[in-house]
């Protein structure tokens, strides 16, 4: 078995379980909060009151949103730039396909969940906002989904071994520390953090299984 057909059978897989976490997180031991119902409610309240809020993280985990944003548009700009220069889009490297594929799919996601929230968050450091959606954490999916699938760009255009291992972990190592840094900053519950990243691994081993599948139609990728 190839490694795109793994990586399609991990993504059908984790959206599976992504599925059905949601209509758990939606159905299972629902309660009342002040900001509204939440699923898992003994445990999130529970967890919620253990960890408490904090406004340092969340102003860390906000420019780290920013961050990902920036690398999202830069590899948008990258492959733009690659169609520009060599003039066509059969000579366009796989992974800018896989990518923008990858962050249409994202952008469906995060627009569905607001357009139909599944709870809101327990706390806002914005007083007297509205109830924001919660589910999943945008800033979690966000990142780890944009971190993560950037590995595939580095793995494709940084040759030199030692700086593709700093540059892998530290993608790794920040879609890590904002899922962490998200949940201590207690604007979410701890399901909301779970659905991101799942949801978010599952984006990333489609863009990393669809990008096998581009490269291998198209040789082993057309470079300059």
């Amino acid at each position: 078995m190839n490694r795109a057909k793994i990586g399609f059978i991990l993504t059908a897989l984790l959206f599976a379980v992504f599925i059905v976490f949601t209509v758990l997180t939606m159905t299972f031991d629902v309660g009342t909060t002040p900001t509204g119902d939440v699923g898992f409610y003994s445990l999130n309240v529970k967890v919620h009151e253990a960890v408490g809020t904090s406004r340092t993280w969340y102003t860390i985990t906000k420019i780290l949103g920013f961050a990902a944003i920036a690398e999202a548009v830069f590899f948008a700009a990258a492959g733009l730039f690659t169609l520009i220069r060599r003039k066509s889009l059969k000579k366009v490297d796989g992974i800018f396909y896989a990518l923008a594929a990858t962050y249409i799919l994202l952008v469906v996601f995060y627009v569905a969940f607001e357009l139909f929230p599944v709870n809101y968050r327990p706390f806002s450091f914005s007083e007297g906002a509205a109830p924001e959606a919660s589910y999943p954490s945008t800033h979690t999916l966000l990142t780890v989904t944009v971190f993560m699938s950037g590995i595939n760009f580095i793995g494709d255009f940084v040759n030199d071994k030692r700086l593709f291992i700093i540059l892998t972990s530290a993608s790794a190592a920040l879609a890590v520390f904002t899922a962490v840094g998200r949940f201590l900053s207690g604007v979410h519950w701890l399901t909301d953090i779970a659905g991101g990243l799942i949801l978010g691994v599952a984006l990333t081993n489609f863009c990393f299984a669809l990008k096998e599948v581009i490269d291998s139609k198209k040789g082993s990728g057309i470079r300059e």
